[in-house]
């Protein structure tokens, strides 16, 4: 375990952070178990997070830094990855979840006594709930399919690794019943799923001939003229059309956050507003007006619009035919116009309120944040946020 807590975190940070934050329970159960020096833990500790300081040096990573930008990220996709719920899929979810969490409800009173089953058992929970804040915090198709698939093993490992008699067999029943609640739930695509993860392997098929809208990249082909434009000084694509660089051979100016529904923090918004603010403002920009999720582009690093409007201009655009993608081209001009701003409305308000706005000869930038209540913030934590 320590081996892959200290790979996870320069791997995928948050699985990272909860195995670091778990290898000194770890180290301390075991050591209970088996009586030792408290020296021996405590060397063994500090090998490890020595290990883990000398690999942040050598990877020349800004530790603390990292891990707590890192946390500020994670925490702005829980809100910026939001979509609404399918209902009967967490409907299935919690099912599974209650079918996991009955035995250990039923056994609680044997549970307690013995500090190992109870430390098994939070190892379980915390797992579980791992899996289902995954699997919901962006309700998508795909994330309820690896939620709906990997649940029955982690009911497998509760199984295992547990030596109440009667908690082995609830866990058991519990398995069987959430693998038949899995297939149940994944019926209608189950098909689909194997054949693309396995039956590609088992049955290979080859095609005689591909459609030229078949290859990759083809519907990616913006018109020459347009591209022509771009010349040499290369240019930034706003939106997460990015294939549009790679598939007409354009020099890529990109900023920091390349994609812009990925700026889901004020710190990465911040980053590719320097990058227009600064000398390496990139020459063109393609604009592909297209965002995820129903989302108004708009929406997505709305500063950079004002950069667009104060320094560049429109000087070409193009149809797509084959996905009807509307492109803008725009080019930066000669003299930079700084940008200037003055508050005109700093109010408070709450849910379903009115808000008077203000009469200016400018351009009106609004700013939101939201609090939330205490509610809120455990349905958050647990679950996803709220609509809002």
């Amino acid at each position: 375990m320590s081996c892959c807590s200290l790979l996870a975190l320069f791997i995928k940070v948050n699985t990272g952070i909860v195995l670091n934050l778990l290898v000194p329970l770890v180290f301390l159960f075991g050591y209970w178990k088996r009586p030792v020096r408290p020296a021996v833990i405590t060397a063994f500790l500090f090998l490890h997070f020595g290990i883990l300081w000398a690999g942040s040096v050598l990877l020349r990573v800004d530790l603390p830094g990292y891990v707590r930008n890192s946390l500020l990220i994670i925490d702005g996709y829980n809100d910026a990855m939001y979509l609404p719920v399918n209902r009967q899929h967490l409907t299935y979810a919690l099912a599974m979840c209650a079918l996991f969490a009955m035995p250990y409800v039923r056994f609680l009173n044997r549970l307690l006594p013995s500090l190992s089953e109870v430390f098994m058992a939070l190892q379980s929970s915390l797992l579980a709930y791992i899996h289902f804040k995954q699997g919901f915090v962006r309700s998508a198709p795909v994330n309820f399919h690896i939620f709906m698939t990997a649940f029955p093993l982690l009911a497998m490992f509760a199984c295992r690794f547990t030596s109440i008699a009667g908690l082995k067999t609830g866990l058991r029943l519990s398995m069987l019943l959430i693998c038949l609640v899995s297939i149940f739930a994944t019926r209608d695509t189950l098909a689909e799923e194997v054949n693309r993860n396995i039956g590609f392997v088992l049955f290979k098929e080859e095609k005689t001939s591909i459609n030229p809208g078949d290859r990759p990249g083809a519907k990616s082909v913006i018109p020459p003229d347009f591209t022509s434009r771009m010349g040499g000084g290369g240019g930034d694509v706003l939106g997460y059309g990015i294939s549009y660089v790679f598939y007409n051979g354009l020099r890529y100016a990109t900023r920091p956050v390349f994609q812009s529904y990925s700026a889901y923090h004020p710190g990465l918004i911040d980053l590719n507003v320097a990058k227009y603010d600064g000398a390496g403002a990139p020459d063109h920009v393609l604009y592909h007006f297209k965002s995820i999720d129903d989302r108004h582009t708009f929406w997505d690093e709305p500063m950079i619009y004002l950069h667009l409007m104060a320094n560049y201009s429109v000087v070409d655009s193009a149809l797509v035919p084959a996905p009807h993608e509307r492109l803008l081209l725009f080019k930066r001009r000669g003299r930079k116009r700084p940008l200037t701003s003055r508050v005109v409305l700093d109010t408070v308000v709450g849910l379903i309120s009115r808000v008077p706005i203000p009469r200016t000869e400018g351009l009106l930038y609004i700013k939101l944040e939201c609090d939330r209540t205490m509610a809120g913030a455990l349905r958050r934590l647990f679950y996803q946020p709220s609509d809002v």
